[in-house]
């Protein structure tokens, strides 16, 4: 009988496909992670947008609010209370 090399052995065939299945899943693992952090990134960036429209529209009332006169601010008064 010949002698079977470490390489032809069927340990070291089974061996190898199982370290290939475990880098291939890390992989795949690692694949959704970045497409889960890539999605939390543009939710982050969407809120961030709608924030900060938000804060001009209200700082634009408030300017346009502000600049009104005494008498005009009177009259709207008057209107609320009736």
């Amino acid at each position: 009988m010949s002698k079977v090399g470490f390489f032809r052995s069927i340990h070291f065939k089974l061996t190898l496909i199982y370290v290939l299945l475990i880098i291939v899943a890390m992989q795949i693992i690692g694949v959704y992670f970045v497409k889960q952090l890539e999605l939390e990134q543009s939710l982050i960036n969407s809120y961030d947008n709608s924030l900060n429209q938000r804060i001009y529209s209200l700082s634009y009332y408030l300017e346009q609010d502000s600049s009104k006169s005494k008498a005009e601010l009177k009259e709207d008064a008057q209107k609320k209370r009736y």
